[in-house]
């Protein structure tokens, strides 16, 4: 789960003024849009949801770029089946192509089995590319392959896959920046960016009079009855404003 599953923002908003997602548990964050900017999201979201084509989410640390993710994917034609998400900061380097593509026993040292990636995984639903950032050139060229073949290889096979999946790509990085330094592809920039969301900073959102009063109230433990949910970095935020 994203470290901020609600994003409150505006005047007169209420813990029910919310919109509730579907399924299962670790979907049904309620996501709350009431400033000019957040309802903005909100409706690209929805209308994002319908185009089965990928998408990039834009935004700083902690602003729910997986939340979004989420709420795209359940509204979408796809939202009966799995959603997927691969954290670039969370696997080791080394490790990122197998889980993204899978491997074959004996591809490297302790693959004793076969395993499929995540692509594989996500075959008629929705896989979320977390940081895809920070993702090595390697692995961003294979990655454009696979979005303009749907065609991959597991680690150590030469047997080519076919995977269904529709893309969400995320980035807290400065994407203009990272092209010119060429730390990400422009052409598979250009394939994940067929819609980009951009999602506002918390900064922006705690500093609505709506946050000042929960701030200056308690707090998000004034919203403990409702079923918002706030992580680390809003958490640290709302202190740090405080």
């Amino acid at each position: 789960m994203s470290t901020m599953a609600a994003a409150l923002a505006g005047q007169g908003a209420r813990p029910g003024d919310a919109t509730e997602y579907t399924g299962r548990q670790e979907d049904r964050a309620p996501f709350v849009a009431v400033s000019p900017a957040m309802k903005s999201v909100l409706s690209r979201a929805k209308l994002v949801a319908a185009v089965d084509v990928p998408a990039l989410i834009l935004g700083e640390t902690g602003t729910g770029k997986e939340v979004v993710a989420r709420f795209i994917h359940k509204l979408s034609p796809r939202g009966h089946r799995g959603f997927f998400k691969v954290h670039r900061a969370a696997i080791p380097t080394e490790l990122l192509e197998s889980e993204l593509f899978g491997h074959e026993a004996g591809a490297f040292t302790g693959a004793i089995r076969s395993k499929p990636g995540r692509f594989e995984l996500a075959n008629g639903g929705t896989l979320l590319l977390d940081e895809i950032g920070e993702m090595p050139p390697s692995l961003q060229a294979k990655l454009l392959h696979m979005l303009q073949d749907g065609m991959f290889q597991r680690l150590g096979s030469l047997k080519s896959v076919q995977a269904d999946a529709r893309i969400i790509a995320a980035t807290n990085v400065d994407v203009s920046n990272a092209l010119r330094e060429g730390t990400l592809r422009e052409d598979l920039y250009y394939r994940l960016s067929v819609v980009t969301i951009h999602l506002p900073p918390l900064r922006v959102i705690f500093r609505q009079p709506l946050w000042r009063r929960v701030i200056r109230t308690g707090g998000p433990a004034t919203y403990a009855s409702s079923k918002i949910s706030f992580g680390a970095t809003s958490l640290s935020v709302t202190k740090r404003l405080r």
